[in-house]
């Protein structure tokens, strides 16, 4: 901007000023008229007056003076200054011409061959002097101002229209030539060379007149362009002019008389070969004066003309002038206003700029951050950077900052000062030459940004609903365990993993809703801090799973632990009103600070759950190798029973199930049946639960249907009576909506009576019934479906649903029939439930009947049904009906009386 604001002196020279006609052309046109006219009248009088007219018109020196000044008067009015040059060159070229032209006509009429009266001879000083001339205009081209050169040609159109002609040159050398020459002539020249000049100058009479008064004008024009030059250097006097145009006209008039007297002296004494002439001097003093008049009115009309154009060019040069600075003043406003805009942004925007010199002083300061912090640049000028920070620490980040920017490296930081955070960036600061001579800096107040950020990275790594640590973190706290080196006092022990499942959440969740299970979950989280030390992390992976990372002296102290959190669990919780009842199944896994890997000790706790919850509700367990193993084994199998039912590998096998009371055929229980890739028959016992853990139980579920109602539909075609048959459905079967629908229409194509296809259900599934699953059961039972309940075994039964939902018998699984023979307990178990079967007039079906005396004890308590290895194998569908056309009309055993023992 400030280059913008220099006031440049040079400018003026580039004034342009206003076109107009040139003083110069005006001056030149007026000379080459006045003389032009004094010319044409010199030309009528010789012409009528000298004895040789025709000679004297066809002089060389009248052809030279009429051919100048056409070219004269042509350049003045077409303004061709240019055509100085050529100008100069003709008149050099015709002036040599001429005068020798004149030296061989005064050799041949000299009456002698060389005389020193030759040199004094107007005519040929004349000849001369436009010779000289010319190459003063050759030379002037180049040398002097365009003023100069204007009146160089000015005179030489006047000079050369007068013939002779003349310039400042001319009167240097006329004037003596005539004074000295007329003395000379006077006292040194015999009497007939005298004669000889005197007739000379009595032939040149008028024009010698016109010579001197031109000579005297031109001086005075010349003297007067010279000091109109004077800044050019030419610093002549100011009475130099009018001096000399005076005693132009003084000599001018004391020469005519003196020449008139001569020439009367001479007339009066005729010599021989001296023509005789008759002239008088005052037309020709009056001519010469008015020359000289005219040539004073043309100075004083060119020194007036000069005068207004140099007025002109300097009201020009004022008004630029005072338009820069005008100009100047509006940039300097607009700087100013920009400045002033610039520090009210700086002002308002949440920033510190700054500024320091090479020792880290602080030059200026400003932003509207430094309110902020309660400071303003007066607090920090000639301080230094380091003086407003305490820790050696951040004194020694910063001073690095600083020196590496120093040396031309651009710094970008965070820095947290007065409780506020600022992202700084630091420049160096250069001068015109581009030499560092500080440092620039900005600090942008972040500290909601900040905020912010910690904030996003809060839920980053935390749970939103409990507060407690989330996945994220637990991964970032693990790794950090990983890479321990074991130099803190307690790094070196070990820790364990705990993996907590909540059972009997989802039955919360979905009896009372969501927003009642959100509540038990913050209440769970509550609990596991009250019980747990602050240097232990607790963490929730989503749903009703918790992690716990604690640090445990051995396994055993581990299961310390988990009890302790089992108890505190286990306590009633009021949620609404009303309480709910959790158990949390646990897996744990034990770890060493930098001897494990995070991932893989996730996987060891949660196989450990897997297998708590394959025990029971409200188990812990320690992982060992070998769950590994089976883990390994289970993904295979999983795998394969996928291939399996994909390439229709499965099949249903159907094994009898027989009254009791009467020893008939009642049905068949349909089982999955699968050959594993081990040539192993996979029981149907692990086929469900590994269908459900590969995500495939559901189609497989739908295909067993098929499969049941169409060997129905076949039995029933072949046999006297259609057979009951009894299918197992999954927990995840219930979760569809659409199965009573689906079922009731493969039924209704195959004309196969509902009552005749039984369901039955594990009692562990019912646990986990939803109200989703409950209205499905209620579907299928008042479309005549027959329902049974199973799965009792020894650890404790759901007795409660056999009266909250329709059932229409109960299943007694195989291990408490094997468990029969083994002590007290179970038939006392077994008498229990089918006495509440009885109770309840339901039927009770007792599954896995291997012996006569089981069968005897089951009769004896009143079992309506059984099923088992005594009454025949499972088999394909082709035997089973095979097996019931040979049995229909038979009794499979023995029928015994009630109460009656093997």
């Amino acid at each position: 901007m400030g280059e913008h604001l220099a006031f440049r002196r040079s400018s003026l020279a580039s004034i342009t000023p206003i076109r107009r006609p040139s003083g110069g052309a005006v001056l030149g046109v007026f000379i080459a008229l006045v003389a032009f006219a004094s010319g044409a009248t010199l030309f009528a009088t010789r012409v009528t007056d000298s004895p040789n007219k025709a000679s004297w018109a066809m002089s060389p020196s009248s052809g030279l003076g009429l051919a100048l000044f056409a070219i004269g008067l042509g350049c003045a009015l077409l303004g061709r200054w240019r055509a100085t040059r050529r100008v100069g060159l003709l008149t050099a070229i015709f002036g040599t011409l001429s005068v020798l032209t004149e030296i061989w006509s005064l050799a041949v009429t000299s009456p002698t061959p060389f005389s020193l009266a030759w040199i004094w001879a107007p005519s040929l000083q004349s000849r001369a002097i436009v010779g000289l001339a010319g190459l003063g205009l050759l030379l002037a081209e180049e040398r002097t101002t365009s003023v100069l050169r204007l009146a160089l040609l000015c005179l030489v159109g006047s000079i050369v229209a007068f013939i002779p002609a003349n310039l400042a040159l001319a009167l240097a050398l006329d004037f003596p030539a005539w004074v000295i020459g007329g003395s000379f002539a006077a006292f040194a020249l015999t009497p007939a060379e005298q004669r000889l000049l005197a007739a000379q100058f009595s032939d040149n009479l008028a024009l010698s007149l016109r010579c001197v008064g031109a000579a005297a004008a031109g001086l005075g024009l010349l003297l007067l362009a010279w000091n109109a030059e004077r800044r050019a250097g030419f610093p002549w006097p100011r009475w130099l002019p009018p001096v000399t145009l005076l005693l132009g006209i003084w000599l001018s008039i004391a020469i005519a008389g003196a020449l008139w007297a001569q020439e009367e002296s001479n007339r009066s004494r005729p010599g021989p070969g001296i023509p005789q002439r008759t002239s008088t001097p005052l037309p020709e003093m009056t001519l010469a004066f008015g020359v000289t008049t005219a040539a004073l009115l043309t100075v004083a009309l060119w020194q007036t003309r000069r005068a207004a154009t140099a007025a002109e060019q300097a009201k020009l040069a004022n008004r630029q002038l005072q338009d820069e600075i005008a100009e100047r003043r509006q940039t300097q406003e607009l700087l100013a206003e920009r400045e002033a805009r610039l520090r009210l942004v700086l002002e308002q925007v949440p920033a510190i700029v700054w500024t320091t010199d090479q020792e880290l002083r602080f030059t200026s300061a400003s932003g509207a951050g430094l309110r902020a912090l309660g400071m303003d640049d007066s607090s920090l000028l000639g301080n230094t950077v380091d003086s407003l920070v305490e820790a050696d620490a951040e004194r020694s980040f910063l001073l690095e900052r600083y020196q590496l920017t120093l040396a031309g490296t651009p710094q970008e930081f965070e820095l947290t000062y007065g409780g506020r955070n600022y992202a700084v960036r630091l420049e160096p600061l250069r001068d015109l030459s581009s030499e560092i001579v500080g440092v620039i800096g900005i600090a942008l107040d972040i500290t909601e940004r900040a905020q912010i950020e910690a904030q996003l990275r809060y839920l980053a790594l935390h749970d939103q609903l409990t507060g407690l640590p989330n996945r994220a973190h637990l991964l970032q706290h693990l790794a950090e365990l990983a890479e321990a080196e074991g130099d803190a006092p307690r790094s070196s022990l070990p820790f364990a993993l705990l993996l907590l499942d909540l059972d009997g959440f989802k039955q919360v969740n979905d009896t009372f809703g969501h927003p009642a299970g959100d509540r038990l979950l913050v209440e769970v989280s509550r609990r596991l801090s009250q019980c747990l030390r602050s240097s232990d992390l607790i963490a929730r992976l989503g749903g009703d799973e918790f992690v716990i990372v604690a640090q445990v002296a051995d396994e055993h102290a581990a299961m310390m632990l988990a009890e302790r959190i089992a108890r505190e669990l286990e306590r009633p919780i009021r949620i609404d009103g009303h309480t709910a009842a959790i158990r949390p199944s646990i897996g744990i896994a034990i770890g060493e600070p930098g001897r494990f890997d995070p991932d893989a000790l996730l996987r060891d706790a949660d196989i450990a759950l897997y297998r708590a919850k394959a025990l029971g509700r409200g188990q812990a367990v320690v992982f060992e190798p070998p769950m590994y193993r089976d883990t390994v084994t289970r993904a295979r199998l999983e795998a394969q029973l996928r291939e399996a039912f994909e390439q229709e590998q499965l099949s249903l096998r159907f094994q009898p199930i027989v009254e009791l009371v009467s020893g008939r055929l009642y049905g068949f229980g349909a089982v999955l049946d699968w050959e594993s890739a081990e040539q192993r028959i996979v029981p149907a016992e692990e086929i469900v639960p590994l269908a459900e853990d590969a995500g495939i139980i559901v189609p497989i579920g739908q295909w067993a249907l098929r499969e049941a109602v169409s060997w129905l539909a076949q039995a029933g075609a072949r046999l006297p009576a259609m057979p009951a048959l009894v299918l197992e459905l999954a927990s995840s079967e219930l979760l569809r909506p659409e199965l009573a629908d689906d079922l009731d229409r493969l039924l209704s194509d195959a004309g196969i009576p509902a009552e005749r296809m039984n369901l039955a259900l594990r009692g562990s599934a019912l646990l986990t019934a939803t109200s989703g699953s409950v209205e499905t059961l209620q579907a299928l039972r008042s479309r005549g479906v027959p329902l049974f309940v199973g799965g009792y075994e020894l650890g404790g039964t759901p007795l409660a649903v056999l009266t909250e939902l329709p059932i229409s018998g109960i299943t007694i699984a195989p291990a408490l029939i094997s468990a029969l023979d083994e002590g007290p307990l179970a038939p006392a178990l077994v008498r229990a439930l089918v006495g509440l079967a009885c109770e309840l007039g339901i039927a009770a079906l007792a599954q896995g009947v291997r012996t006569h005396r089981q069968y005897a004890a089951l009769a004896q308590f009143g079992c309506t049904l059984a099923q088992g290895e005594l009454f025949g194998p499972p088999v394909d569908g082709a035997a089973a009906l095979a097996f019931a056309q040979e049995a229909w009309h038979r009794i499979l055993v023995p029928p015994l009386a009630m109460g009656q023992p093997d």
